[in-house]
């Protein structure tokens, strides 16, 4: 802060000052990311509570899931990561 003000006052006429976050959002939005490994294997097909099974989301025990939104405390919506076959253990 001291190192602009003594520029400034050696300066004369408009000074523009462009702000720059030190973040993006995109950065932002990935540092918030969170991710689970499925424990079980699921079919959204085979579930009676499941009111549309066609949005569902299968996954496989072991598959890794990005939690895109969880304001839904019973029902999180996910994406996969990577598949199954895709695992190296």
């Amino acid at each position: 802060m001291n190192s602009f003000l003594n520029v400034q006052t050696t300066i004369s006429g408009d000074v523009k000052l462009k702000l720059i976050p030190s973040i993006t959002k995109k950065q932002q939005a990935e540092k918030n990311q969170v991710h689970v490994r499925a424990l079980f294997s699921y079919s959204p097909s085979s579930d009676s509570l499941t009111p549309c099974p066609e949005a569902g989301l299968a996954f496989l025990k072991g598959e890794i899931l990005r939690i895109v939104n969880s304001e839904d405390p019973n029902w999180w919506q996910a994406v996969k990561v990577c598949n199954y076959k895709e695992l190296k253990f």
